[in-house]
């Protein structure tokens, strides 16, 4: 390694060591292990200070003591020991005596020992010999950098607090639920595939022109400090949301029209602007404010709260406790059992009298006096007039009650009408049963689903007369019958989070009496496990694995958890374990799209290898442990996906989306695997039945065989003619999966070629193999084509087990029926079948995921679950569109979603699988009526229909 610098003629010069000069050296030894060989590693990583002046970099090494044994051995292999320096210059690299094994040595090298004009190196031979194909490694960077007559006192950072957040001067627009970009270079605005990337005008620090940061201006002991913000913010350990503060006063800034003052749109939480009232008291009705405080009217009760004097009462209203500015005092009480009820209507005011109504109570009250020291109710209904009240206030306990004063007869005016109060709606809990008897009124009903996404069923029972049945759910009609004379049951697709509430409204047409439960929507429980997977070369690196999932209306927020990379390859560096239900929070459902993310942030350290890292996901009624046989299970299970599904949105972000992912109820458990292990290739001796022969016959072969060339297929393959040569590195005749395959008889060392890949008919026994891009046999076969009887391709697993077996196809292989391996084709040997589902039989199908026509897995078929909903069925559109009668037909789908996901959905007449003919069928009616034709037993490529 040079100890020298090269200026611009060539000429060469040991450059000097001044003191508190900082010198990093950087020395590696390694050889990878595999393939019989043990791997071996040495690292050097250490920063110096010179402690003295030095001509060199030799003289400082020996002034300064340094020693490579300050490297640690990582790997010590077949024995690597402690290197050694050796202190006197060798003439040449030949000169350093070649070390025992695995003894690595140090030492300097130049021609002419002392001469400065002479180049010096340090040098080193790591001791390390190769193993077959494994040769040696040395890493070596050392980095001077030179002190000169500037000293800089280096302060050393501190972490600085993750939860603390300064305000910038500049605000950015979200539009469309977006975070907008700035105007520097390099910003950019957010959308669905991409972040957003915000150039802050933000600066901590002053910069000179060599290069040195300071805090201060001109680094002055009493210079001005950079300020972070004169506000800092904190993150909530409670999510904002919104509150109904039905019992809470609050005030805002001043108005000062003297000092041109408006602060009254600032409502500052940091000076306790806000009061909190008894809450048994019930919602404020009516504020009144008057010189000394407010007069609360509340539902159930009358108080005063001191206000414009600077004062804090204590609890009886005596006493000044403190004086702060502008704030609220305690809530006094009066000791009467009397409130405004739901009446602020009522309420007026004339001088020092104030009149209102409690309708709860059948009172009409009269408050005098001017605060709450000489205040006096009276009871003025009880003259004479509490009989009329009561009576009257019974029957209208929820309507209009409006109160005035005629200052000319010197009179409260009182009028009641049959307008009803706003009053918060009854939410009903989903799955609570409502029952009237001889009801001739409409009656509407509230309920509570809940976040869950899924299908709502709405159950009535009509014991006598006739009525209507109206559902309404985000702002429209979503299921309806009208003149229902029988019990039925109706049902609706909630298809997001939000609005939680239906509303469900009765309408008599005549007196009826009836029952009416509304079903929650199913929740399906769902634990998803996230599997981490790296190789033990990346031992102590970090990364965040990520996942979310969204459909047309909701995104779910993102789950990030930092994997740590452990030292064992065979199982999984992260497991974590979720639980939750379907279509709420992180938990998504079927037909949702789910995005895996490898995300590179904060101090993470691993990068994505493009191309050779992975995603796959799994889902599973099986849970997979976290052991190697069990791991190694999973991963044979799973669906990779594709490389090229794989995008950057932004820097160190990799992800890629399952689009319409497939989550059978039957199905606990999601795996979301993160593979970021690194595949190397070897090659290994095998026999499939003992020991002993795997290894007695294990060498150095180069065995020759006959072999057609490459072909793109098997079955162009399987024709032609085995007129060519090549070579295996195995013992036997032909070459078996394992085997490396080569163009000629060089099996080892640089002139080594191997095969491209593509598939080969080899020798005469009518067999092909498959080679791939390292020239390694991975799969082989019988030439031999054989049909079999399949349904056409599926992507819905759900759905594959009642799809009808019409087709016939081919596959590979030794057997009659196809098996987990073999290759499929459309035809007899030329077009692979796409990736999908195919049903076999009355109890298999196949599953095609790798999209090279291998079949995956012969899977056997769960019993579907059949969900019901009503529709009525009609011989055409027109009177589809007229029908305003009961649905009272049920029919089934295999999806909770009934016939809303529309074009494609199969639809039965029975829980057993029978499809329907081509029939017509109304699924809603009201504004608008909807309905649907099916095609061949599912709803036809018009989808639903609106009238």
């Amino acid at each position: 390694y040079p100890a020298f610098t090269t200026d611009s003629n060539g000429n060469t010069t040991n450059y000097s060591i001044p003191a508190q000069t900082n010198i990093r050296i950087k020395w590696r030894l390694q050889r990878f292990g595999g393939g019989g060989c043990d791997g071996a590693e040495y690292l050097w990583d250490t920063d110096y200070v010179a402690s003295n002046d030095y001509d060199d970099l030799h003289a400082w090494f020996i002034g300064d003591f340094i020693s490579p044994g300050a490297g640690k051995i990582i790997d010590e292999g077949p024995g690597l020991q402690e290197p050694t320096f050796t202190g006197t210059i060798a003439t040449s690299a030949s000169g350093i005596p070649c070390p025992a094994p695995f003894e690595p040595v140090f030492q300097f090298v130049q021609a002419v020992p002392g001469d400065v004009t002479s180049p010096l190196y340090l040098a080193c031979k790591s001791g390390m010999y190769a193993c077959r194909s494994h040769t040696t490694n040395i890493e070596a960077e050392i980095i001077v950098t030179r002190a000169n007559n500037l000293i800089v006192w280096e302060t050393e950072p501190a972490d600085a607090d993750p939860n603390l957040f300064y305000d910038s001067s500049e605000s950015y627009n979200i539009t469309g639920g977006y975070h907008m970009g700035g105007n520097a270079n390099g910003d950019q605005n957010q959308t669905a595939n991409q972040d957003a990337i915000v150039t802050l005008p933000f600066f901590n620090c002053y910069t000179f022109g060599n290069g040195v940061e300071s805090y201060k201006i001109l680094d002055a002991l009493d210079g001005q400090a950079v300020n972070l913000g004169e506000r800092v913010l904190a993150v909530s350990t409670q999510d904002f949301k919104e509150a109904d503060r039905f019992a809470e006063l609050t005030y805002s800034g001043l108005y000062s029209s003297n000092s041109n003052l408006n602060n009254l749109n600032e409502f500052n939480l940091g000076l306790v602007n806000f009061k909190d009232l008894e809450t048994s008291f019930g919602p404020i009705m009516k504020l009144h404010s008057r010189e000394t405080d407010i007069l609360v009217f509340q539902e159930d009760k009358i108080s005063y709260v001191l206000t414009g004097k600077n004062l804090i009462s204590d609890s009886t209203g005596g006493g000044v406790i403190a004086s702060v500015p502008q704030v609220l005092g305690t809530q006094i009480a009066r000791i009467e059992e009397y409130g405004i009820s739901y009446n602020p209507e009522s309420f007026v005011s004339w001088g020092y009298d104030m009149y209102f109504t409690d309708t709860k109570r059948t009172a009409v009250l009269k408050l005098k006096g001017t605060s709450a020291n000489n205040d006096a109710l009276e009871v003025i209904s009880d003259t004479g007039m509490r009989s009329y009240f009561r009576d009257q206030f019974n029957v209208q306990l929820n309507t209009q009650k409006l109160g005035g004063y005629d200052p000319y007869m010197d009179e409260y005016v009182l009028s009641t009408n049959g307008t009803s109060v706003p009053l918060p709606p009854v939410i009903i809990p989903c799955g609570t049963q409502k029952s009237l008897v001889n009801s001739t009124t409409q009656h509407q009903y509230t309920i509570e689903l809940g976040n869950v996404i899924g299908n709502v069923v709405i159950n009535y029972t009509i014991n006598s007369g006739t009525m209507s049945v109206g559902v309404s759910w985000d702002g429209s009609t979503v299921a309806s019958v009208t003149n229902a004379t029988t019990s039925g049951t109706l049902n609706f697709d909630k298809s997001k989070n939000s609005p939680t509430t239906a509303i469900i409204t009765i309408t008599p047409n005549t007196t009826v009496s009836y029952d009416l439960v509304c079903d929650c929507p199913i929740q399906q429980g769902l634990t998803i496990i996230q599997i981490g997977l790296n190789s033990a070369e990346d031992s102590g690196k970090f990364i965040h694995n990520e996942f979310k999932w969204n459909d047309t209306l909701v995104t779910s927020p993102v789950s990030s958890n930092m994997m740590t990379f452990g030292a064992d390859s065979q199982v999984a560096s992260q497991y974590v374990v979720q639980q939750g239900i379907r279509s709420t929070g992180v938990f998504p459902y079927s037909g949702s799209d789910v995005t895996l993310r490898s995300n590179k942030i904060n101090f993470d350290d691993y990068s994505w290898v493009v191309n050779k890292d992975n995603f796959a996901w799994l889902s599973s009624n099986t849970l997979y442990n976290n052991t190697a046989s069990e791991i190694t299970a999973l991963l044979t299970a799973s669906a990779t996906i594709p490389n090229a599904d794989v995008n950057s949105p932004s820097s160190g972000l990799y992800q890629a989306t399952v689009t319409n992912i497939t989550l059978p109820t039957a199905n606990q458990y999601l795996y979301l695997i993160y593979d970021y292990r690194t595949t190397n290739s070897a090659s290994f001796c095998y026999d499939a039945s003992t020991e002993s022969s795997a290894c007695c016959g294990c060498g150095d072969y180069c065995t020759p065989y006959a072999s057609s060339t490459g072909q793109s297929s098997i079955s162009i393959a399987c024709i032609q003619s085995a007129s060519q040569t090549y070579y295996h590195d195995g013992f036997d005749a032909l070459p078996v999966i394992g085997d490396t395959v080569y163009s000629s008889s060089i099996c080892d060392g640089p002139s080594a070629t191997k095969l491209t890949s593509g598939f080969y008919q080899i020798g005469v026994s009518n067999q092909w193999i498959q080679v791939n891009s390292n020239g390694i046999v991975s799969s082989t076969g019988s030439c031999a084509i054989k049909s079999f009887n399949s349904s056409v391709v599926d992507p819905q697993i759900s759905t594959i087990c009642t799809q009808t077996i019409n087709q016939t196809y081919y596959h590979t292989g030794a057997n009659t029926a196809p098996q987990a391996g073999d290759f499929a084709y459309s035809d007899q040997g030329v077009t692979i079948l796409p990736n999908g589902y195919y049903r076999i039989s009355s109890t298999e199908y196949l599953n095609l995921n790798q999209g090279t026509g291998q079949i995956a897995a012969v899977v056997t078929c769960t019993p579907p679950t059949y969900y019901p909903f009503n529709c009525k069925q009609q011989p055409n559109p027109s009177s589809a569109c007229i029908y305003s009668g009961a649905l009272d037909e049920v029919y089934y789908t295999t999806t909770p979603t009934g016939p809303g996901d529309g074009a494609g959905t199969k639809i039965y007449s029975d829980n057993q699988g029978t499809l329907v003919s081509s029939i017509i069928l109304v699924y809603a009616t009201g504004s608008p009526t909807v309905w649907f034709a099916t095609q061949n037993g599912e709803i036809d490529g018009n989808g639903l229909q609106y009238c």
